[in-house]
């Protein structure tokens, strides 16, 4: 009797090691699937709220997929998946902003800010500066296709440094078009191989 169960104890943690690896054996095909879903979600229209869930579980996927032997064999599309991810992850940043309103100025600091909220604006002003880098199609005027339009008002005119204006509104859907497109990518680099 004894045998008996030691040999189901046995057979029951070989399944277990086994099903875990199998569980946690992550491929580029896993990874591409869950960007895809979230996608799929934020093409139907999502809540900022679901936005941050469904993008924490693409980001889970595509993290196991980084640590697997598999990302580090496909280079190439190991840094396409990163992106792409990095992309969708800018545009949850700019969904959350643009809550609060979908304009901001990129060229200066208000002089009766505290010291401290300058520095929270100068950062933030980087940030955006930073995104405009990264999206270089969002770096021209809305008339063109881009983000950025001037202050009309009294400080605009008299001083254009000071008049340049990010409409979040415009940069989100760029952003989320970047990605769909890496995204479109990667899926025929996974298919070619």
């Amino acid at each position: 009797m004894k045998s008996k169960y030691s040999s189901v104890a046995i057979a029951a943690i070989i399944f277990m090691l086994m099903t875990t690896t199998s569980t946690f054996a992550q491929s580029a095909k896993d990874a591409i699937r869950s960007l895809k879903k979230l996608e799929a979600h934020i093409e139907t229209g999502i809540s900022l709220r679901d936005y941050s869930q469904a993008l924490g579980d693409a980001k889970f996927e595509v993290n196991l997929f980084i640590e697997s032997k598999e990302a580090k064999k496909k280079k190439k599309l190991t840094e396409l998946i990163v992106k792409t991810m990095g992309e969708y992850e800018d545009a949850k940043f700019v969904y959350k902003e643009k809550n609060e309103g979908p304009y901001r100025r990129l060229d200066y600091s208000f002089p009766f800010l505290s010291a401290e909220m300058k520095k929270d604006q100068e950062r933030e002003n980087l940030y955006y500066i930073s995104l405009l880098s990264k999206y270089p199609e969002a770096n021209k005027p809305i008339e063109d296709g881009g983000t950025l339009t001037v202050d009309k008002s009294d400080v605009g005119k008299k001083d254009p440094k000071y008049g340049r204006i990010l409409d979040l509104d415009k940069l989100f859907p760029l952003i989320l078009n970047q990605a769909s497109k890496d995204l479109k990518q990667a899926t025929k680099m996974l298919a070619g191989e």
